[in-house]
């Protein structure tokens, strides 16, 4: 296991070096010079280059980019210019609210019942309930929705028929298929899981 972990690992930092070689050259793309965008249009030629001084801007790209991964590599990402205070602080200071807001919230619908197709003068009743996992954010889209996605599923078991849908394989195919109605409905959010709180085949 820790092999694994090693491994994987391994292969994110040339995945990571090169995203930030990417964003370090498309920053440097940009039409403007970034002194004057941080220091505003008012600002004199002195004053620009003393600022570029400062900040290593008059060095090599290259010798740039290599003091970023350096410094980046000791969790030195400099100073925000907007917040005036070191990025990691910033960061460090907003983790927590974005950790939760990441963090999957469970919503139930209402218990959903439909006939199976059936050729029979009785068919088979599925009724079920479903527990719905997913972001905080994405919450009001799927309520907001909800009756569509209701409508859907049952007119989804209304063209099953009963003997697809009974053992593990039948409930996994259940499962994969309402995951991608209620994920289609609710685009370009999705769910992180799906549960049956109940699911009752008669």
């Amino acid at each position: 296991m820790a092999s694994y972990l090693v491994r994987r690992l391994a292969g994110t930092v040339p995945v990571l070096l090169l995203i930030s070689l990417l964003v370090f050259l498309l920053i440097h793309a940009a039409p403007g010079d970034p002194t004057l965008l941080l220091l505003g249009e008012e600002t004199n030629a002195a004053q620009v280059e003393q600022a570029k001084e400062r900040w290593g801007l008059n060095q090599p790209l290259y010798i740039q980019y290599l003091k970023f991964v350096q410094s980046a590599a000791v969790g030195d990402f400099g100073r925000s210019f907007k917040y005036t205070e070191p990025v990691m602080r910033v960061i460090m200071t907003r983790l927590p609210a974005t950790i939760e807001l990441a963090q999957p919230i469970a919503h139930q619908l209402p218990q959903i019942k439909a006939d199976l197709r059936t050729d029979k003068c009785k068919s088979a009743l599925l009724r079920t309930t479903i527990v719905i996992q997913l972001a905080a954010p994405d919450l009001p889209r799927l309520q907001a929705s909800e009756l569509r996605i209701i409508d859907s599923v049952r007119t989804y078991l209304r063209d099953q028929e009963r003997q697809n849908l009974v053992g593990k394989q039948g409930t996994d195919k259940l499962r994969t298929d309402l995951t991608n109605i209620i994920n289609g409905i609710i685009a370009p959010a999705s769910i992180h899981s799906m549960l049956f709180k109940e699911l009752v085949l008669q």
